[in-house]
């Protein structure tokens, strides 16, 4: 299954608990940027493989 969720470019708060649980529940993440994903991701205490996906 393919989940798309969006992230905040700001405050890591402005984020759903909803998009929370997915990306707690999944089991990796693709991302543009994995060390801007990783704080983001820290912050929530998510802790998955991280795979950069930037074409």
């Amino acid at each position: 299954m393919l989940y798309i969720v969006a992230t905040p470019i700001g405050t890591l708060s402005e984020v759903t608990y909803r998009a929370i649980e997915i990306l707690k529940g999944v089991d990796y993440i693709a991302c543009e940027d994995t060390r801007t994903s990783k704080v983001f991701l820290n912050h929530y205490e998510i802790d998955k493989p991280l795979v950069s996906y930037h074409k």
